[in-house]
């Protein structure tokens, strides 16, 4: 450890562009730390980087004295079949408690956040049989149903440890579920990867598939049919600008156990290809350029002039559908508020199903989605927030340089309200400088929830 009169800081982290924006962090907030970039051998009071580097038993033993920049265990958020149980779970504790409580309760803003989903596992296409008869039979009387007049219903399938896009599809119905499966089988048996002869979409799609024999176990949502849909301006100024589906990454950090903090600044990422709603009289697959709005699907050349901005910035674009409406500074605010409460929920619920540590914290990446109902009379009332997914170690180095105010926003916060903060709580100087009640916001970040966990019923 470190002489009482100087901090020691393990700062380590495999991207350059993360790295040197902690770096800047530790110079501006922290400056009276001393950086150690090589993996020390002895202890030291702030470990900031990467998980797999990190010392977790040191933060055992000398608990008043190290903290870290992640939690041991948060496979209950971050892997997304883990996330739907925890949020099941949850769900149906806060049902059990409300309706043994005098006093009246809100429904939990999960309730409307996270879609119908269902987890399950399985290496091949013939498995599907067994599971239509038990963990997806609810899914398949939901695909069976008559829905005359209304829109098909669309389903999203994503393997619950992969990132980057891998392995998403999308399907309204068994057949199609099957031929997916079947995909991700021809791709396990494939051992030299992507066949040479394969064009076009074929190709593309067999970029982002999967292994079964690899990976088991999925997930499935309900699509979710009417995102909000912006109007972008068109790459060719001849042409009208085009409706593009987007959606937010929030960037969250926990403290302790445990504080939420939400930083104002969410980026808002956009497919690159104009949006076209799925139809089932087309024999081809949707477009999952269309509808998926992962950065790195775009690939390096992406113009990230027009696909990644910030959530601000899209006041005053016009709202695809909506007789040239366009989104107001209101909508913007209300939008953020109910992430706010989305991602201080969920936080809630993964602390319930796991276990955090008083002297770590971490950032996370959350995915959040926009939809707007096309009947709904009030845009700022009927915008709902809708729970995708949380990533840990986020890769800041998908928000390119000109947003890159917004990394050094969410790590300078993450130095303040985290590594200052926790070591406040230790008799540092400053006590309470950042302290402030949840649902206000203060430098930057929304203070979401803060609270004790309570686990059992």
């Amino acid at each position: 450890m470190s002489a009482n009169t100087e901090l020691a800081a393990f700062v380590s982290f495999p991207s350059e562009y993360t790295q040197q924006a902690l770096l800047r962090a530790f110079a501006k907030h922290l400056p009276e730390a001393r950086i150690v970039t090589e993996q020390p051998t002895d202890p030291v009071d702030i470990q900031f980087a990467d998980y797999d580097l990190i010392e977790f038993g040191w933060l055992m033993q000398h608990s008043a004295h190290c903290i870290a920049s992640s939690y041991c265990f948060r496979k209950a958020l971050v892997r997304k079949n883990y996330l739907i149980n925890t949020v099941s779970t949850y769900l149906a504790k806060y049902a059990h408690r409300t309706a043994l409580s005098s006093t009246p309760a809100p429904p939990s803003p999960l309730v409307a956040a996270v879609p119908r989903s269902w987890a399950i596992e399985l290496r091949y296409a013939d498995d599907l049989d067994e599971a239509f008869m038990d963990d997806l039979y609810d899914l398949a009387q939901l695909m069976s149903e008559e829905r005359e007049g209304e829109e098909e219903r669309w389903f999203i399938l994503k393997p619950a440890m992969a990132d980057r896009g891998q392995g998403i599809r999308m399907f309204k119905d068994e057949e199609g579920l099957r031929e997916i499966f079947e995909e991700f089988e021809e791709e396990s048996s494939d051992e030299e990867g992507e066949d040479e002869e394969r064009e076009g979409d074929e190709q593309e799609r067999a970029a982002t598939a999967v292994a079964t024999s690899q990976l088991r176990h999925f997930v499935i949502q309900e699509y979710i049919t009417h995102p909000l849909l912006l109007l972008l301006p068109s790459s060719d100024a001849s042409s009208p600008p085009t409706p593009h589906k987007f959606h937010l990454r929030a960037y969250v950090l926990v403290v302790g156990s445990v504080k939420v903090y939400l930083f104002h600044r969410l980026l808002a990422l956009f497919a690159s290809t104009p949006y076209t709603s799925p139809s089932s009289d087309d024999d081809d697959a949707p477009d999952l350029t269309a509808h998926l709005t992962n950065t790195c699907l775009q690939g390096p050349d992406a113009d990230r002039e027009r696909f990644v901005r910030d959530i601000w910035e899209l006041e005053g674009l016009e709202i695809a559908g909506r007789g040239g409406a366009r989104l107001t500074r209101a909508d913007l605010e209300g939008a953020f508020e109910k992430a706010g409460e989305v991602v201080g929920e969920a936080v809630r619920a993964g602390c319930e199903s796991g276990s955090t540590l008083p002297n770590a914290f971490e950032v996370f990446g959350v995915d959040l989605l926009l939809s707007l109902p096309p009947s709904s009379a009030s845009i700022a009332d009927s915008l709902q927030v809708h729970l995708l997914e949380f990533n840990a170690c986020p890769d800041f180095g998908q928000t390119g340089d000109r947003l890159a105010g917004v990394v050094d926003g969410v790590l300078e916060g993450a130095v303040t309200l985290g590594v200052r903060g926790l070591l406040r709580k230790e008799g540092g100087a400053e006590a309470e400088e950042w302290g402030w009640k949840a649902g206000e916001n203060r430098e930057g970040w929304r203070k979401c929830w803060e609270g004790e966990v309570r686990r059992g019923w």
